[in-house]
């Protein structure tokens, strides 16, 4: 069986797509990528997994213009690799799929709300695969799959990843992770609770974002708290396996991380139209609960910190949430459409 996934652009789109592109590998299948064209999408495709560029964002034209410029590009694609089916992943890249019919399409949604390009194509797909419930209520044929892990989550010992970071396996650490949006005021937040962590004896890993190293460097040096700041981590499945608590935000590939993971958290949503950070968060509660910046918040947060009751109460939670694993439902999915067509 031959998949293409189309789309990307970010990392809450191409997260669970490669889980899932992993485990089609491993059970023999082709994979290929056709990327919107943004250069942060290298950071997630590995060399391994084949992959070509829609010309989408690097385009000057508006996307839109640029999207209906590379739908010619697809059907090219389609004839050189000749896929049994497509996975759209959303965004601009992801609408592009449509120029791939009659070939079989499926849509992967990992956020609640539906954003428009899979609103779109989910009008022609044969099934939906999204992460929560919810929203399966509102989009056609839709599959609840779960989180999706990949191989970069996959989480040695908790002693090897204190090892690996230079944390003391017997204190508590929290992970804070800003994204690529909004990780300012995150980081900002992390500096101002500095003092309670050096209060309570917690250690900090702070993936802080690129060009934000700075600030945060500067207050932790003088905080008296063992802390790691980076600006960006690849070894994810060792910074959860480290974290006893993690300050965030909302974006559905770290929520699935999360909810895989199963460490307790705070969301401190980034603020979208559709408010679809928080709803994301809200689907996970009581394990995941919202930070809403003020003082009663951080009051919330202090408490969370100081209870390791509190903390395994959201923990499982978490566990008990599982719907399975993602990968194993989205490929037995695809390969019982590929059979069908057949």
């Amino acid at each position: 069986m031959r998949v293409a996934f189309i789309g990307g652009g970010t990392g809450g789109h191409l997260t669970p797509a490669i889980g899932i592109a992993e485990k089609l590998i491993a059970r023999g299948h082709q994979v290929e990528f056709w990327l919107s064209g943004r250069q942060v999408e290298l950071n997630y495709i590995k060399d391994t997994i084949p992959h070509r560029s829609l010309g989408i964002d690097g385009s000057r034209l508006p996307r839109y213009l640029a999207a209906i410029k590379s739908l010619p590009l697809v059907r090219k694609y389609c004839r050189a690799f000749n896929p049994d089916l497509l996975v759209s992943l959303g965004g601009y890249g992801g609408a592009t799929a449509l120029a791939s019919l009659p070939r079989p399409i499926v849509c992967l949604e990992g956020n609640v709300v539906v954003g428009k390009s899979v609103r779109l194509v989910s009008k022609f797909a044969k099934r939906v695969l999204v992460m929560f419930e919810k929203t399966a209520t509102d989009v056609p044929r839709a599959t609840v799959i779960g989180p999706v892990s990949r191989s970069a989550t996959v989480q040695p010992s908790r002693e090897q990843a204190c090892q690996q970071f230079g944390f003391n396996p017997a204190q508590p650490v929290l992970l804070t992770m800003g994204g690529s949006q909004g990780a300012v005021s995150l980081n900002s937040v992390v500096i101002e609770m500095l003092p309670e962590l050096k209060r309570l004896g917690w250690q900090l890993l702070c993936l802080c974002g690129a060009n934000n190293s700075q600030p945060v460097q500067q207050a932790v040096d003088g905080s008296g708290v063992n802390a790691l700041v980076l600006e960006h981590c690849s070894e994810m499945g060792a910074a959860y396996a480290t974290a006893d608590f993690m300050l965030s935000r909302g974006g559905a590939s770290t929520l699935a991380e999360v909810w895989l993971t199963q460490t307790p958290t705070m969301v401190m949503p980034y603020l979208h139209k559709d408010r679809q950070q928080q709803l994301n968060a809200e689907q996970l509660a009581p394990g995941v609960q919202i930070f809403d910046g003020s003082a009663d918040g951080r009051r919330q947060l202090v408490e969370l910190l100081a209870s390791d009751e509190l903390r395994e109460k959201m923990r499982m939670s978490l566990h008990h949430s599982l719907v399975g694993d993602g990968r194993e439902i989205a490929c037995d999915t695809l390969e019982e459409i590929v059979a069908q067509k057949a």
